[in-house]
């Protein structure tokens, strides 16, 4: 027959383990779920900072054909100034031509503006996502340290108040 006492012992000791057990899985739960959900925050940062490099590299070749438009238009409104110089029976035609071709070179030039004011924009915007993925990746390792320092306590034996008594008894 086993002593009252020894049972009460028994169970009060069991029951305080499965509160620790209890207590430390609800905290290893909830870091798991802060690291998935920064997990899931680098991905999203990750594929911004890809959208806005693509955006960039498009802008970019947006800029070049804009820029051989402009030299186009150029080269043409000076073709158009020699024809004035030699034909002057047709200067008033010409002179109209030319002003309709200086528009398009300017409108042109507006655009290769834009598209540079663009560029600049992709850029810092893609600088910004990758320092916020970097960012992200480093809460990420931090959590994920704090996630395996949580399950380490698991087991009671690895708990610093019993390591402190262990140590104290030898």
């Amino acid at each position: 027959m086993v002593n009252p006492a020894v049972k009460g012992l028994v169970l009060g000791v069991g029951g305080a383990a499965g509160l620790y057990v209890a207590s430390v899985a609800v905290d290893v739960y909830r870091k798991q779920r802060e690291e998935h959900s920064i997990g899931d925050r680098v991905i999203a940062e990750l594929t911004a900072a890809k959208a806005a490099r693509e955006a960039e590299r498009r802008e970019e070749a947006a800029i070049l054909q804009r820029q051989q438009e402009v030299s186009q238009h150029q080269e043409k409104v000076q073709e158009v100034e020699v024809e004035i110089g030699g034909l002057q029976s047709r200067l008033s035609e010409l002179e109209s031509e030319r002003a309709v071709r200086a528009k398009a070179a300017a409108d042109a030039a507006a655009a290769l503006e834009e598209s540079r004011g663009k560029l600049a924009k992709f850029a810092q915007e893609a600088r910004r996502h990758r320092e916020a993925a970097a960012a992200a990746e480093a809460a990420l390792a931090a959590a994920h340290a704090e996630t395996a320092a949580a399950k380490a306590l698991y087991n009671p034996l690895h708990h610093p108040m019993v390591r402190s008594f262990r140590a104290g008894q030898h």
